[in-house]
């Protein structure tokens, strides 16, 4: 339904009516996913491809790296993966790239490789981190909140604070879920 022929369609949909006034939210959801699914994917491949463990970054200054660089995107694709591609050949110099030349090089192409593996949605732990968000996104367009709180009252400041609360914990269950899910 919603979740996979449109929320992440992989080809142009005609959007039904009763959201075309939704359509900036749809994408700025698409693209934040893609975004997490893509910045998880290359964090775990950056991580499993050097030697040594990282030392003089911490995940959050390599996500911090990725994060940036992911979010600006190019006109080209091309340009756009070979700044992704330089960012993450430079943190892994960064780690292990000092002690063999010629195993520099190889590492070097692995990376850049697999690089443009995952940025074109062509990569086992990007699919599986994808197909994982989905699943999420579908348990949490049917989430009914069990909470006996929830009660209707008349008041517009009333409604407006138990909406936003009711946000609250909808934000809060939405990141747990992608959390257990591995972002």
């Amino acid at each position: 339904g919603f979740v996979d022929n449109i929320l992440f369609a992989t080809h142009a949909v005609a959007i039904p009516e009763i959201l075309a006034m939704d359509v900036r939210a749809i994408r700025a959801v698409r693209e934040c996913t893609r975004l997490a699914v893509t910045g998880a994917a290359l964090q775990w491949m950056l991580t499993t491809t050097t030697t040594t463990t990282m030392t003089t970054m911490t995940p959050q200054d390599t996500g911090a790296a990725l994060v940036s660089c992911l979010a600006q995107r190019e006109t080209s694709q091309e340009l756009f993966q070979q700044r992704v591609q330089e960012v993450i050949v430079t943190l892994a110099k960064n780690e292990t790239m000092h002690q063999d030349d010629n195993n520099d090089k190889k590492l070097e192409a692995s990376l850049r490789h697999r690089t443009k593996r995952i940025l074109n949605g062509d990569d086992p732990v990007w699919n599986l981190l994808e197909k994982r968000s989905r699943n999420v996104f579908r348990d949490m367009v049917v989430w009914k909140e069990h909470d006996p709180s929830w009660i209707m009252q008349t008041g517009i400041a009333t409604r407006s604070r138990q909406q936003q609360q009711h946000q609250q914990r909808f934000e809060t269950e939405a990141k747990k879920r992608f959390r257990s899910s591995g972002f």
